[in-house]
């Protein structure tokens, strides 16, 4: 632990003896009793701010009205209520639909995703205070990012369309082709056949 007294030398360092933590000091050594050490129940209250889609900014209580055109960076802002050392507040959150499981972050107060492909997702986070009391509820914002007309069904169903009319087309020509040839070497021996069938009737 690190000392937070004024009276501490810079970024001391504390060691646990009979009880107390004891610091140095620039006066020699501080004592503090652990029983005087108060501890922090209070859950702190997590609050999402803001989510912003390049130039598009939405509060938290409103729904993002995106198009296939918005931008696909999402960052979003948030913060928690906790007024004793607020900067070791720590957090754990997921995006649902891109992030495998939760993360955690100390003192880190928004987020940004890059390129997201298309579909739901919803933001959770957590807070904790200074002792690691997490809040019980996360704080939730849900968005849809709509896919551009080529990341669309209908795009792919139309593209899957043409694949199988070449492939079809392509088979037809081979087998029309194959037919033609077939008739040609049917018509040559034929023809070939007919000559010899002549020449051994002239024969005398």
């Amino acid at each position: 632990q690190t000392c937070a007294l004024p009276i501490c030398a810079g970024t001391a360092k504390s060691a646990f003896f009979q009880g107390a933590l004891w610091y140095p000091t620039l006066d020699g050594v501080a004592k503090v009793e652990h029983d005087h050490i108060v501890f922090n129940p209070h859950k702190p209250n997590v609050v999402i701010e803001q989510v912003a889609f390049g130039d598009q900014v939405f509060l938290a209580n409103e729904k993002a009205e995106l198009t296939a055109d918005s931008s696909r960076n999402v960052t979003i802002f948030y913060t928690a209520l906790s007024f004793q050392k607020p900067e070791n507040v720590k957090f754990r959150y997921r995006l649902k639909g891109h992030d495998p499981k939760w993360l955690e972050a100390k003192n880190i107060r928004q987020l940004t995703y890059k390129k997201l492909a298309p579909g739901s997702y919803t933001f959770e986070v957590f807070a904790s205070n200074n002792h690691g009391v997490w809040s019980d509820k996360a704080e939730t914002y849900s968005f849809y990012l709509p896919p551009t007309f080529k990341e669309g069904i209908w795009f792919k169903l139309i593209v899957a369309s043409f694949i199988l009319i070449t492939i079809f087309g392509l088979f037809a020509m081979m087998q029309v082709s194959n037919k033609r040839q077939q008739r040609f070497l049917e018509k040559v021996i034929a023809e070939r056949r007919s000559e010899e069938h002549t020449s051994e009737l002239q024969s005398p």
